[in-house]
């Protein structure tokens, strides 16, 4: 059984499918990138996760761990990507975020798309 063949089976078993429908070869390969960008994505984060947000000092207690702050480490993110145009574009975003947010609060608009085309496997 090939890829794309074994890729429809298991699309086929969680979804109801008439025997005269075909699932297309582009949505298959459509699937397969999506899955394997949420692979690769899960690891970049994991390593980030490793890299900045936990650090251990070393001292006779071996229970104290350091957390670095969300908003520190935001804010040497943002300072790593934009240098010294970092406070006006973390300021652009915070506004942004929330006028979204107070949109969505008073407006209560209908999400797009209404039905989810995100399969897991």
């Amino acid at each position: 059984m090939s890829d794309s063949e074994s890729l429809q089976a298991q699309i086929c078993s969680f979804m109801v499918i008439g025997d005269d429908e075909d699932i297309n070869d582009d949505f298959l390969a459509f699937i397969a990138k999506g899955k394997e960008y949420r692979e690769e994505w899960k690891e970049y984060k994991d390593q980030q996760m490793g890299n900045n947000v936990i650090k251990v000092k070393p001292s006779s207690s071996a229970s104290k761990v350091d957390k670095v702050h969300p908003d520190i480490a935001r804010g040497e993110e943002m300072g790593k990507i934009y240098s010294v145009d970092s406070p006006q574009i973390h300021a652009m975003e915070t506004a942004t975020q929330l006028s979204f947010e107070r949109i969505s609060v008073n407006d209560n608009p209908a999400l797009w798309p209404n039905i989810s085309i995100n399969i897991m496997f």
